[in-house]
């Protein structure tokens, strides 16, 4: 039954409704109209090269099939203007497509550059990606589809994630969703970043200078502070005001955060950090980042980092937590033998929880695996569930 859901989800999806005053195209017919073997297109498949051997180094072996990407191209609205903090785009992760828009005004397409068109074409691409290959797990509740987990966070089916929104002024993160979607455009823009030095893309002037950096991840504090922010009018959403208003919080509240927080936890060691994250993020198994967080802060670092209790922070031990205050559960040993912390304990396979009796649980291998393929993906692997935590999930690569 939920596996039906979600295939239906995904073989009705029709991501352009959200946006009605948009007229939408697919990755590849818009790549194909930038011009063949133009600087362009070879920014944009440099880039795809590039995050195809990273991401396979990082444990993704799939792709988001470029047909699954809905890009907004023109609009007959005076003053709209397109990119990757374009209001309500973003991927989907029920119907396992995305939705994006081509940067510049949107009103004359033509008056944008290619080059930048591409650039930030490959940074939104690069980043649904990483979302498309994030571990998932669904479950049916009261007839409703709901995510219970999603890469190293979880959330019970009321809604409540494992770990709490970072306060309001915060300068670093502790909150999960944050740090995974800081690791995700980190390693979109790396990737862009060297597809432009390898092409040789010069930074644009003006307002564009601004998106050549946003999108490569080179926007400084001076940048931000410099940013032509107007007050953007809420009757006419989606416009260049609205697009820098949505960079400068982006880069603020998620690249920034994301970048001191790995400062702060991973110190020296802050790349290595970052990668164990995104690799926990495509596999789902939280006991590794776990295992390195308490090599070098001790015994329960993770929950004390993004689920401690008022008085508990990072440098404090579990001889500082409140007498009264519940103490972390700690698993068993884990299947590979590292002893670790997941979000929820894992169960033997084969064994049927108390949930599955009302609707089994699907894991993003078997709900990816169990639809009709797309152009070019062949190979599937049969339909399968696992446990939570760390095992195998390599399903074949399609050819690029």
């Amino acid at each position: 039954m939920l596996v039906e859901r979600l295939a239906a989800q995904r073989a009705t999806a029709g991501l352009d409704r959200a946006h009605p005053s948009l007229v939408f195209s697919l990755l590849p017919w818009v790549l194909a109209d930038l011009g063949e073997n133009s600087e362009a297109q070879e920014i944009f498949y440099t880039g795809a090269s590039l995050l195809a051997a990273r991401y396979e180094e990082l444990g993704l072996h799939r792709l988001l099939p470029t047909d699954r990407v809905w890009v907004g191209v023109r609009s007959p609205r005076a003053g709209a203007f397109g990119g990757f903090h374009h209001p309500d785009q973003g991927y989907r992760h029920l119907q396992m497509g995305a939705v994006i828009t081509r940067y510049g005004p949107l009103d004359n397409p033509a008056s944008a550059s290619p080059e930048l068109v591409a650039l930030d074409l490959l940074r939104a691409y690069a980043h649904d990606c990483l979302h498309y290959g994030s571990y998932r797990e669904y479950r049916l509740w009261r007839g409703e589809l709901v995510r219970t987990r999603y890469g190293i966070n979880s959330r019970g089916v009321d809604g409540r994630t494992y770990s709490a929104p970072d306060p309001a002024g915060s300068i670093s993160t502790r909150n999960l969703g944050v740090v995974m979607e800081g690791a995700t455009d980190r390693e979109a823009a790396a990737i862009t970043r060297q597809a432009a030095q390898r092409v040789g893309a010069a930074e644009p002037e003006g307002v564009d200078r601004f998106a050549f950096r946003d999108v490569t991840g080179s926007l400084t504090a001076d940048d931000l502070a410099a940013l032509p922010l107007r007050q953007a009018d809420a009757n006419r959403p989606g416009t260049a005001e609205d697009f820098l208003s949505s960079m400068d919080s982006y880069a603020r509240g998620v690249n920034s955060r994301y970048r001191i927080f790995l400062s702060e936890v991973g110190g020296d060691e802050a790349d290595a950090l970052h990668t164990v994250i995104v690799q926990a993020t495509i596999s789902g198994c939280v006991a590794s980042l776990s295992a390195w967080l308490d090599d070098r802060h001790g015994p329960e670092a993770f929950i004390r980092l993004f689920r401690p209790p008022p008085t508990v922070g990072l440098n404090q031990t579990p001889a500082h937590r409140p007498r009264n205050a519940k103490k972390p559960r700690r698993l068993k040993t884990h299947s590979r033998g590292r002893r670790g912390f997941l979000l929820k304990p894992m169960r033997p396979a084969g064994r049927l929880s108390r949930e599955a009796t009302r609707g089994a649980r699907v894991t993003r291998r078997a709900m990816t695996t169990a639809w009709p393929s797309s152009p070019g993906e062949t190979g599937h692997p049969s339909a399968a569930t696992r446990p939570t935590g760390c095992g195998p999930m390599t399903p074949p690569r399609p050819a690029w």
